[in-house]
Formats: C-alpha cells, structure tokens, sequence
C-alpha cells in the first residue's frame, strides 16, 4: 500500500519564537513547514502555493490580523476550498459572534493557547486528511 506524504504547515504568527517552536514540533511530526510572520505574507503564501496547505492562522498580528485573513479566505472561493485553516487564539472567549459564522463557513477549528502539543497535533492531522483527498470544485 502506498503510503501518502503529510501536507505542508503553513504558520502564520507575527511572534518568531512560538513559529520556531511550532515548526520544531511539526517538523519532528514528519510535516514539511513553511512560515509567515502576518496575515499579508501568510495570504501571499497561500495564493502563491502549487499544493495544498495545512495552515495554523494566529488572530493577532500586525499589517493583517487572523480574522481579515480568514475574510479575505472566504471572499475566494477557490483558496477557500484548497487549503485547510485553523485559528489560533490566547483567548478565544473573546472572539465575537460574526466570527463564529465565519469559522463554521470555512470550517476552521479554534486553537487554544498554549498549546496542548497533542491537541495541535491532533487538529493538524485532521486537517491534513482534508487536503489529502482531491481538490473540491471551487463552483461546489
């Protein structure tokens, strides 16, 4: 049986430690990974890929923040459907209503920090099974 490779992790966090750590960490978990410091270059990165993406969305960062990424996401279509997104929040009680439609559109799980390495883990691959099966339509 062949075995299927893991997706890229792409993190977009404006804090370089926590990416350095996370990337440590999936690296060791056998995922390539590839790194944004915002939401700018985390969408570039995103548009600009050849494959799918598993990607660790941070909500506070600096020239675009987690949630106008995740907007941006949801008004194309096609990027929505490509690749898989999780939020991560230090403190997702606050995140508003209006957001929750939004995640639930996308279908983007919330990642508390700190992180329970296993609960990452976890999350990551589920989202690496999305994008192992062939790509949906962008029309669907």
């Amino acid at each position: 049986m062949a075995q299927v490779s893991r997706p890229t992790v792409l993190i977009v966090d404006d804090d370089a430690c926590l990416r350095d750590a996370l990337g440590e960490l999936l690296l060791d978990a056998g995922y390539a990974v590839r790194m944004a410091a915002d939401g700018r270059e985390g969408l570039s990165l995103l548009r600009a890929a050849t494959e799918r993406l598993v990607a660790l969305v941070d909500v506070v960062m600096p020239n675009m923040d987690g949630i106008e990424l995740l907007n941006q996401l949801a008004g194309d279509r096609t990027l929505a459907v490509r690749h898989a997104y999780a939020l991560m929040s230090a403190q997702p009680r606050l995140l508003c209503a209006a957001l929750t439609d939004l995640l639930l559109t996308l279908s983007v799980p919330v990642v508390i920090k700190p992180f329970d390495t296993d609960i990452l883990l976890m999350t990551v691959a589920e989202l690496a099974r999305r994008v192992a099966w062939p790509q949906p339509s962008a029309a669907q």
